[in-house]
């Protein structure tokens, strides 16, 4: 299938965001509200207003009222503190309708959705009545088309953003759609509370305002980022050929450790292949390749910045040593060759129960159920740290750590909803303390055997997952589920990719032995850094909302099919051998991106993308 450049780079964002990493930034920004002048994502116009010192003390006499209750705001009607939410939110006699997706479809009872029993505690501890409508992801944008030419959009919608069908997002507001919530900013005080949370940080602003006066999608947030996806090794092995995953910093100690545990463990029944990995190689740039500075992702290179300089991933000198060290890996048959059909983790999982591969990237969460199921008894995954070139090398590309994740991929709400400040109240409070627990940590039940529950409180008032949810799991792997947290996705809890709220992605480590993966993401990220900066030291692109104006895109649309297609052709020559890579064929793959395709223009389109979002920045 042939990608756009743009569809690719989404993609790429995507995977990122499902990563969920992050940690606090501090920022000079001035705030801004929606009637003042916010970064406009569909012009690329970010300009920030000089309304200034954010560190003025604000204006504590002014307040906004939801429940009937008053509650303080800055100048800026950024909520000063939390808001705790009077239960019921509603006792009114109303069904509202939500269209949504499940990754675990096939396991909804007939009765629905609604009759499962995490949505059955919301439901009797808010008052708010949902008749879930579930679809598909393959048939989204087709249902959502229908809805939206019949005029009967659900009063929620979730993923709504990456399914503008109607043409550009703020139209779909300015006709009559989808409702702009910054018009009822007064019923979500608990989602924009986060702003001030976060020091007005302008990459949080930028992504929550669609437009100066527009805010259409309220996200999930990630309340104790770390970063989620990391790589992990087959621990026993390590210790068996005398190389522990805490040694591994660079390629070469990481290749040494391949080396030895084939060597060790391959036998004239079963080879070993060590190492897998995608069939785009990663699934976002900089996830394996960081160490190098970039990353191969091979339908398509990835912007980066380097100085202030457009760059891309796969065109430099460093994409060649990247490329290089992937294709010596794999003629020594250390890479799975079965890495071609792979898209994600779960599509290799017989390879780690079987002990054919001992190096694979995964969330943490998802190693216990591969160590249970695996037919070594003493399998056991431990993390490694983010390859380097050399110790002691920073990593300035593919593993940031903002202080929010899942931007953009949240719900929205129909502009026609019979009761908007009640629904609007519901999502609300799964940015609160106690809503944002319900929603990390699903169904309370009064033990450790307790069916269908999945947490419960100890001897000792700690709170710890049931037998169900470490377990129960299993019951579903027939349907693509490979880890407890997959009970989580929509079924017993928030779906966090796509429902709002502050997701605790340490909550799916509350059982015994959980405390080893908790420190896996910390280790990352330690590793990690504050992306993006504002001063360009980092090489990542600055942010979701730096994107092209429509005459930018309507240009590049009309040459991007034609590029693309050359640009997998052409670097895919590489990974089937048809070219043999060296350095004067990478100079050849080099010189036809700037001669034979429209790349050097689109690169000049990046490039003032990136400058006009930086000089407006604010």
């Amino acid at each position: 299938m042939k990608k756009t450049l743009a569809l690719v780079l989404a993609l790429a964002l995507v995977f990122a965001l499902f990563a969920a990493c992050g940690s606090s930034s501090e920022s000079n920004a001035t705030p801004t509200t929606g009637s003042e002048a916010t970064p406009a994502a569909d012009t690329g116009d970010t300009t920030t207003p000089d309304t200034g010192d954010a560190a003025t003390p604000a204006n504590t006499a002014k307040t906004l009222t939801t429940q009937g209750r008053d509650y303080a705001v800055d100048d800026y009607d950024y909520p000063l503190e939390p808001f705790t939410y009077d239960m019921p939110l509603t006792t009114e006699d109303k069904v509202f309708t939500y269209f949504t997706l499940n990754f675990l479809a096939a396991a909804i009872p007939p009765e629905g959705l609604g009759s499962m029993p995490y949505q059955t505690m919301l439901r009797d501890k808010t008052g708010v009545h949902i008749d879930y409508q579930v679809v598909a992801i393959a048939d989204m944008q087709q249902s959502l088309t229908l809805m939206l030419e019949s005029d009967a959009l659900t009063d929620i919608v979730t993923w709504a953003s990456l399914y503008w069908t109607q043409g550009a997002t703020s139209n779909m507001v300015s006709s009559g759609f989808y409702a702009n919530i910054a018009d009822y900013r007064e019923d979500v005080p608990n989602f924009m509370y986060q702003v001030v949370r976060w020091d007005y940080n302008p990459e949080l602003i930028a992504s929550l305002w669609l437009n100066p006066e527009t805010v259409i999608v309220m996200a999930s947030y990630i309340d104790n980022s770390l970063p989620g996806t990391g790589y992990f090794i087959r621990g026993d092995w390590a210790d068996a050929v005398g190389i522990p995953a805490s040694s591994i910093k660079t390629y070469d100690q990481l290749h040494e450790y391949l080396v030895a545990v084939k060597n060790k463990y391959s036998t004239p029944d079963k080879e070993v292949y060590p190492i897998e990995f995608f069939k785009t190689i990663e699934l976002a740039a900089g996830s394996f390749f960081g160490g190098f500075q970039t990353g191969i992702v091979s339908t398509a290179p990835m912007t980066r910045v380097v100085d202030g300089k457009v760059l891309y991933t796969q065109t430099q000198d460093v994409d060649y040593q990247a490329l290089k060290l992937f294709l010596d890996w794999r003629d020594e048959d250390l890479v799975d060759p079965g890495y071609t059909g792979y898209e994600l983790t779960s599509d290799y999982a017989s390879k780690l129960t079987t002990s054919v591969t001992a190096v694979t990237s995964g969330n943490p969460s998802e190693m216990p159920g591969y160590e249970k199921a695996s037919e070594d008894p003493g399998a056991r995954f431990d993390y490694i740290s983010f390859p380097l070139l050399k110790e002691g090398d920073t990593l300035k590309f593919g593993h940031g750590n903002p202080a929010y994740s899942y931007i953009g991929m949240g719900w929205s709400f129909s502009a026609k909803c019979s009761n908007l400040p009640v629904i609007l109240n519901y999502a609300d409070y799964f940015y609160t303390e106690a809503g944002s627990f319900d929603a990390s940590y699903g169904v309370e039940g009064t033990g450790y055997d307790d069916p269908n529950a999945t947490y419960y409180y100890d001897d000792d008032g700690a709170v710890q997952h049931t037998d169900f949810w470490l377990n129960g799991w299993q019951k579903y792997a027939s349907m693509g589920a490979n880890s407890s947290s997959w009970l989580m996705l929509g079924l017993y809890g928030n779906a966090s990719f796509y429902e709002p709220g502050l997701s605790n992605h340490l909550a799916n480590y509350a059982f015994e032995g959980g405390e080893r993966f908790v420190e896996a993401m910390y280790a990352w990220s330690e590793q990690g850094y504050i992306s993006p900066n504002p001063d360009g030291s980092n090489y990542d692109w600055p942010s979701a909302q730096a994107k092209m104006t429509d005459e930018q895109s309507a240009e590049f649309n009309s040459f991007s099919s034609d590029m693309n297609t050359w640009i997998e052709e052409n670097y895919g020559f590489f990974l089937n051998d048809t070219t043999i890579l060296t350095p004067e064929t990478w100079d050849a793959w080099t010189d036809g991106l700037q001669t034979q395709t429209q790349f050097p223009r689109y690169n000049a389109i990046m490039q003032q993308v990136y400058d006009d979002y930086m000089a407006n920045r604010g």
